[in-house]
């Protein structure tokens, strides 16, 4: 019984494709012979004319001779092999093995460095194109048996066996190439040309053995020609995308002495607007402080929200006379820690100093509403503060932010102590503008004092 020796597939003795996949079957050596021009008995190596049947020396018949059964044995084997190892397909390696996560890792690894290490990898692939690839076991059983099957050595058993390896040859250069198609044609050769040597010291010149020998490096060269094509095509494809790239990616690098020319105007430009002198506003946050003493810098912000101004060129003294200037405009120290002043409407000013520089902050009023306390989640843990105008930053069962506005300082103390009452009082810190602890179920608590009659409250659950 055969097998097709590319699916494994049980075929039909006369059969001449495989009806699974469509592959030749190989012929025989003697229907192979058969179509040789021959000039010379295969029994006794004796000249015969063209046409003829029967040897005229030893009565041979050409056309209806047997295959020899050591040709015979080995083919049966090597069926048998080839069945194994279409049982047992060999797994997929390297690229073509990866899953969808490795190929997007791979692919945008080579969009990051230009296409490199697909570079390197069609190099790796044409460096060992022609190396010792990896066989399974059922294929490396079959590499033994192609080495170390022994034919007699005799002339038809050696020239039978020649024409058997170049069929096998033969099926590999018109099949699809594979890891190892070249690890095969190498092995093929290698035990051709063993019986080829014998053939040559037996009948040197023999015809039928020289045209074999001829189709087994025609095959051979095939399949090299397929392998290497196929890296050097990728190779030359990755190698374009690469310099495509690398050009593209020094273009946009690429500073020309003009180009560091407008850098350097740039920041001269910057540098001069900073240190421009300005026209105070008379609109907006502004209108609501006195001038500085310099104006010199650079206006960050001026509108109804916000307003903000970096000074220049400005001494202790005068930063000193600019803040008593603003305390008569209306703006009074607050009484918590920040450092902000506040007038009667409820507008913060900040003011500060570093080196020669003064900066100056105006923000309005924060708006509040009244709020309700939570009467469920970590908030009820808490008691309700005296006033009930304030604005809620976040709320959830288990957290809760909000700013109490009409608190004096002394509301927040006596507020602090209301917490401390509640079971606030573990691991707890306090000063004058601020208070933080957790209870016994480890919620924890920090209220603050921010001025201008506001007190921040931010409770979390554990």
């Amino acid at each position: 019984m055969k097998y097709c020796v590319r699916c494994g597939n049980m075929l039909q003795d006369d059969a001449k494709f495989c009806a699974e996949c469509g592959t030749p079957v190989n012929e025989s050596a003697e229907k192979k012979r058969a179509n040789k021009d021959i000039s010379k008995c295969p029994a006794c190596g004796a000249r015969i004319p063209s046409f003829t049947v029967v040897c005229p020396e030893c009565g041979h018949e050409l056309n209806q001779a047997k295959v020899p059964d050591s040709v015979k044995e080995f083919s049966e084997k090597i069926n048998a092999c080839d069945y194994n190892i279409a049982q047992n397909p060999p797994k997929q390696k390297g690229l073509w093995s990866w899953g969808a996560g490795k190929w997007i890792l791979w692919i945008i690894l080579n969009l990051i460095t230009c296409f490199l290490p697909m570079f390197i990898y069609f190099i790796v692939m044409l460096i060992s194109a022609s190396t010792r690839g990896s066989l399974t076991n059922e294929e490396k059983v079959k590499e033994q048996l192609v080495s170390n099957y022994p034919f007699p050595n005799n002339r038809e058993d050696l020239l039978e066996g020649l024409l058997f390896i170049e069929t096998q040859m033969e099926a590999i250069a018109s099949q699809k190439i594979t890891n190892n198609s070249l690890q095969w044609i190498k092995i093929w050769k290698n035990k051709a040309e063993q019986l080829y040597q014998k053939m040559d010291v037996m009948l040197k010149g023999d015809p039928i053995a020289e045209k074999s020998w001829d189709e087994i490096n025609i095959a051979e060269k095939t399949v090299k020609k397929k392998i290497y094509s196929k890296i050097l095509i990728g190779l030359s494809i990755t190698t374009i995308i690469m310099i495509v790239m690398l050009a593209y990616v020094g273009a946009k690098s690429c500073v020309t002495d003009k180009d560091y020319q407008e850098l350097d105007k740039g920041v001269e430009k910057t540098v001069q607007e900073v240190n421009e002198p300005f026209d105070w506003p008379t609109t907006g946050l502004a209108t609501l402080i006195s001038p500085p003493p310099v104006l010199v810098g650079e206006i960050k912000n001026n509108s109804e929200k916000s307003f903000r101004v970096r000074v220049n060129g400005v001494t202790q003294e005068q930063y000193d006379a600019y803040v008593l200037n603003c305390t008569e405009k209306g703006f009074k120290k607050g009484d918590g820690s920040s450092g902000a002043y506040y007038n009667d409407d409820g507008y913060k000013l900040s003011l500060s100093k570093s080196d020669d520089s003064m900066t100056i902050g105006i923000e309005p009023p924060e708006k509040m509403d009244e709020i309700h306390w939570p009467t469920t989640g970590v908030a009820s843990k808490i008691p309700a503060p005296e006033s009930n105008i304030g604005r809620v930053s976040y709320e959830s069962d288990r957290s809760y932010s909000v700013d109490i506005g009409n608190t004096s300082k002394e509301d927040f103390k006596k507020y602090v102590d209301a917490c401390i009452n509640a079971g606030f009082s573990v691991d707890y810190y306090r000063d004058e503008d601020s208070f933080s602890a957790k209870n016994k179920d480890k919620d924890s608590l920090r209220v603050s004092y921010k001025g201008n009659n506001v007190m921040g409250i931010s409770v979390s659950a554990k």
